[in-house]
Protein backbone atom coordinates (compact mmCIF):
# COMPACT_ATOMS: atom_id res chain seq x y z
CA UNK A 1 0.00 0.00 0.00
CA UNK A 2 1.51 3.59 -0.96
CA UNK A 3 1.83 5.85 1.80
CA UNK A 4 1.99 9.16 0.07
CA UNK A 5 -1.58 8.82 -1.07
CA UNK A 6 -2.72 9.41 2.66
CA UNK A 7 -3.05 12.35 3.84
CA UNK A 8 -0.56 13.56 6.72
CA UNK A 9 -2.58 14.46 9.77
CA UNK A 10 -1.89 17.79 11.56
CA UNK A 11 -1.47 19.25 14.49
CA UNK A 12 -4.61 20.83 14.10
CA UNK A 13 -6.82 18.27 13.25
CA UNK A 14 -5.54 16.27 16.39
CA UNK A 15 -7.07 17.37 19.39
CA UNK A 16 -4.67 19.16 21.83
CA UNK A 17 -4.36 17.07 24.95
CA UNK A 18 -5.76 19.80 27.06
CA UNK A 19 -9.01 18.89 24.74
CA UNK A 20 -8.45 15.42 25.30
CA UNK A 21 -8.79 16.26 29.25
CA UNK A 22 -11.31 18.07 28.73
CA UNK A 23 -13.84 15.38 26.74
CA UNK A 24 -12.38 12.98 29.57
CA UNK A 25 -14.01 14.84 32.23
CA UNK A 26 -17.23 15.36 30.27
CA UNK A 27 -17.06 12.02 30.01
CA UNK A 28 -16.71 11.20 33.95
CA UNK A 29 -19.24 13.93 34.78
CA UNK A 30 -21.66 12.03 32.04
CA UNK A 31 -20.74 8.78 34.03
CA UNK A 32 -21.66 10.45 37.22
CA UNK A 33 -25.12 11.34 35.88
CA UNK A 34 -25.65 7.70 35.49
CA UNK A 35 -24.54 6.80 38.67
CA UNK A 36 -27.72 8.59 39.86
CA UNK A 37 -30.22 6.40 37.53
CA UNK A 38 -31.92 3.28 38.84
CA UNK A 39 -30.99 -0.09 36.96
CA UNK A 40 -33.98 -0.18 35.06
CA UNK A 41 -33.12 3.36 33.71
CA UNK A 42 -29.91 2.01 32.89
CA UNK A 43 -31.23 -0.61 31.22
CA UNK A 44 -33.40 1.61 28.44
CA UNK A 45 -30.28 3.24 27.65
CA UNK A 46 -28.02 2.60 24.87
CA UNK A 47 -25.22 1.30 26.93
CA UNK A 48 -23.02 -2.05 26.28
CA UNK A 49 -23.08 -4.59 29.14
CA UNK A 50 -19.61 -3.78 30.41
CA UNK A 51 -20.35 -0.30 30.77
CA UNK A 52 -23.73 -0.87 32.56
CA UNK A 53 -21.80 -3.79 34.47
CA UNK A 54 -19.37 -1.29 35.99
CA UNK A 55 -21.82 1.56 36.57
CA UNK A 56 -23.78 -0.95 39.09
CA UNK A 57 -21.08 -1.73 40.20
CA UNK A 58 -19.84 2.04 41.09
CA UNK A 59 -23.02 2.19 43.12
CA UNK A 60 -21.76 -0.62 45.62
CA UNK A 61 -18.24 1.08 46.08
CA UNK A 62 -18.16 3.16 49.44
CA UNK A 63 -14.42 3.94 49.63
CA UNK A 64 -13.40 7.59 47.93
CA UNK A 65 -10.43 6.41 46.21
CA UNK A 66 -12.18 3.34 45.09
CA UNK A 67 -14.93 5.19 43.69
CA UNK A 68 -13.03 7.73 41.79
CA UNK A 69 -10.79 5.22 40.10
CA UNK A 70 -14.04 3.19 39.11
CA UNK A 71 -15.05 6.40 37.60
CA UNK A 72 -12.07 6.77 35.77
CA UNK A 73 -13.16 3.38 34.76
CA UNK A 74 -16.63 4.25 33.48
CA UNK A 75 -14.96 7.56 31.92
CA UNK A 76 -12.72 5.49 29.68
CA UNK A 77 -15.86 2.84 28.72
CA UNK A 78 -17.89 6.06 27.85
CA UNK A 79 -15.37 6.71 24.85
CA UNK A 80 -16.74 3.65 23.00
CA UNK A 81 -20.50 4.33 24.00
CA UNK A 82 -22.85 6.82 22.02
CA UNK A 83 -22.37 9.65 24.38
CA UNK A 84 -24.79 11.91 22.34
CA UNK A 85 -27.24 9.41 22.51
CA UNK A 86 -27.61 9.01 26.15
CA UNK A 87 -27.60 12.78 26.60
CA UNK A 88 -30.70 12.76 24.58
CA UNK A 89 -32.31 10.22 26.51
CA UNK A 90 -31.44 12.16 29.78
CA UNK A 91 -32.91 14.96 28.76
CA UNK A 92 -35.96 13.63 27.70
CA UNK A 93 -36.09 12.19 31.52
CA UNK A 94 -35.45 15.10 32.67
CA UNK A 95 -38.43 16.61 30.40
CA UNK A 96 -40.92 14.24 31.68
CA UNK A 97 -40.72 11.35 28.95
CA UNK A 98 -39.20 8.68 31.74
CA UNK A 99 -39.65 5.01 31.77
CA UNK A 100 -41.44 5.75 35.06
CA UNK A 101 -44.08 7.81 33.18
CA UNK A 102 -45.01 5.21 30.88
CA UNK A 103 -48.29 4.21 32.82
CA UNK A 104 -48.78 7.57 32.52
CA UNK A 105 -48.92 7.71 29.26
CA UNK A 106 -51.08 4.78 28.71
CA UNK A 107 -53.63 5.85 30.79
CA UNK A 108 -53.56 9.54 28.93
CA UNK A 109 -53.81 7.36 25.55
CA UNK A 110 -56.55 5.12 27.18
CA UNK A 111 -58.87 8.23 27.85
CA UNK A 112 -58.43 9.65 24.65
CA UNK A 113 -59.48 6.37 22.96
CA UNK A 114 -62.37 6.12 24.92
CA UNK A 115 -63.31 9.88 24.04
CA UNK A 116 -62.34 9.41 20.34
CA UNK A 117 -64.53 6.35 20.31
CA UNK A 118 -67.72 8.07 22.32
CA UNK A 119 -67.71 11.10 20.55
CA UNK A 120 -67.23 11.44 16.70
CA UNK A 121 -66.34 15.39 16.98
CA UNK A 122 -63.37 14.30 19.10
CA UNK A 123 -62.10 12.85 16.07
CA UNK A 124 -61.91 16.01 14.40
CA UNK A 125 -60.48 17.53 17.16
CA UNK A 126 -58.12 15.11 17.02
CA UNK A 127 -56.63 15.88 13.66
CA UNK A 128 -56.75 19.47 13.82
CA UNK A 129 -54.28 18.94 16.28
CA UNK A 130 -52.48 15.86 14.99
CA UNK A 131 -52.87 16.38 11.14
CA UNK A 132 -49.60 14.44 10.37
CA UNK A 133 -51.55 11.31 10.90
CA UNK A 134 -53.03 9.42 8.73
CA UNK A 135 -56.76 9.55 9.29
CA UNK A 136 -58.08 5.71 7.61
CA UNK A 137 -56.33 3.43 9.28
CA UNK A 138 -57.19 5.28 12.94
CA UNK A 139 -61.13 5.81 11.27
CA UNK A 140 -60.80 2.02 10.73
CA UNK A 141 -59.39 1.36 14.67
CA UNK A 142 -62.08 3.69 15.72
CA UNK A 143 -65.10 1.95 14.07
CA UNK A 144 -63.65 -1.65 14.82
CA UNK A 145 -63.87 -0.75 18.65
CA UNK A 146 -67.56 0.92 18.35
CA UNK A 147 -68.26 -2.41 16.70
CA UNK A 148 -67.09 -4.42 19.61
CA UNK A 149 -68.68 -1.85 22.10
CA UNK A 150 -72.32 -1.96 20.11
CA UNK A 151 -72.01 -6.14 20.81
CA UNK A 152 -70.56 -5.78 24.40
CA UNK A 153 -67.42 -7.60 23.46
CA UNK A 154 -64.34 -7.11 25.12
CA UNK A 155 -61.72 -5.16 23.76
CA UNK A 156 -59.55 -6.65 21.49
CA UNK A 157 -56.10 -6.15 19.45
CA UNK A 158 -58.10 -3.11 17.80
CA UNK A 159 -58.23 -1.31 21.11
CA UNK A 160 -54.32 -2.48 21.90
CA UNK A 161 -53.50 -0.95 18.70
CA UNK A 162 -55.51 2.25 18.69
CA UNK A 163 -54.03 2.61 22.22
CA UNK A 164 -50.22 1.80 21.25
CA UNK A 165 -50.79 4.54 17.69
CA UNK A 166 -52.06 7.04 20.70
CA UNK A 167 -49.12 6.70 22.87
CA UNK A 168 -47.10 7.61 20.04
CA UNK A 169 -48.50 9.93 18.69
CA UNK A 170 -48.43 11.49 22.68
CA UNK A 171 -45.17 10.78 23.37
CA UNK A 172 -43.43 12.36 19.99
CA UNK A 173 -46.00 15.16 20.58
CA UNK A 174 -44.23 17.90 22.82
CA UNK A 175 -47.34 19.78 23.85
CA UNK A 176 -49.10 18.78 26.68
CA UNK A 177 -52.46 16.75 26.96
Amino acid sequence: MDESLTPPVTASEKPSKTQRKRDMLERQKLGEQLLGLSERQLNALPLDSQLRDALIDAKTIRSREGRRRQLQYIGRLMRTADSHAIEKQLLLWQHGHSPTNQPRLSEAAETLAKSLIEDQTALTQFLERYPHVEVQPLRQLLRTNRQRQRQDLPPGDAWEQLVNQLSQLIQSDDQPL
